[in-house]
């Protein structure tokens, strides 16, 4: 995480940059514009592994800043195997679309329909 460089000439090597949270999100957000037809509401899923979360809390900010309605933020912990309870609370929601940590989907890869 570019954010915790304890060395003054560190720099990122991403290829988000040294804002990943930031970028990474817009550019899935500005690749749905691209579609004509970008989300509206945004169900935000994480896990609660740092990097991840980080990367939920930059969606959050990119969302927020693009009018998106966050509808949903789920958190589940690191090393969980069961993904139908979350996927249930995610449905619930019913975001047109889905951001898992650092990847964006449908809202129907999200949920069993």
């Amino acid at each position: 995480m570019p954010s915790l460089a304890t060395y003054e000439w560190q720099f990122s090597a991403l290829v988000a940059g040294s804002e990943p949270q930031n970028t990474l999100p817009a550019k899935v957000l500005d690749a749905y514009a691209s579609t004509g037809t970008p989300p509206k509401t945004l169900a935000i899923v994480t896990s609660k592994f740092p990097s991840t979360q980080d990367m939920a809390k930059g969606a959050q900010g990119v969302a927020k800043a693009r009018g998106l309605q966050e509808v949903a933020f789920l958190e589940y912990d690191v090393g969980n195997r069961d993904y139908g309870p979350i996927a249930a609370r995610s449905s619930k929601s019913t975001p047109i679309s889905c951001s898992l940590p650092a990847l964006v989907s449908r809202a129907t890869n999200c949920s069993r329909r």
